[in-house]
């Protein structure tokens, strides 16, 4: 900690790490036993309070099934993750939407886009004039 405050890198592991499990739908639990923590821990890791060490880092990427730079900024110097975006990818769907999105062919990429945030757009607009 700096200030009071986590350190920007154990921040974004710890989003890495959050969004990883949500997009696989594994509790906080169940993540904690398989790497041998309680659930309190975890949530430790993933709001970046509790740095991840070496070896819980290893164990954590192999509960996750990536590889452990994958929870990693890549090189020194990196932005680290844009926090609201981190936020957004650990909403229910967030990823399976993603995920299904990068299968599309390349070819139909471009309409599908443009329907698919008009349609996001309209939900969005007609749900926030209803609330």
């Amino acid at each position: 900690m700096r200030n009071g405050h986590p350190h920007p890198v154990d921040v974004h592991v710890g989003q890495m790490i959050r969004a990883e499990r949500i997009a696989q739908g594994m509790s906080q639990a169940h993540l904690g036993e398989r790497i041998g923590v309680a659930f309190q821990q975890v949530q430790k890791y993933e709001k970046g309070v509790n740095r991840v060490s070496c070896s819980t880092l290893v164990k954590t990427a192999a509960a996750l099934g990536v590889a452990p730079e994958f929870l990693l900024p890549t090189h020194e110097g990196q932005r680290l993750q844009d926090p609201e975006i981190m936020r957004l990818v650990t909403l229910p769907g967030a990823t399976k939407l993603l995920r299904a999105f990068a299968q599309l062919d390349s070819y139909c990429q471009g309409a599908v886009v443009i329907s698919m945030l008009a349609f996001a757009d309209a939900l969005a607009d007609r749900i926030g004039r209803a609330a």
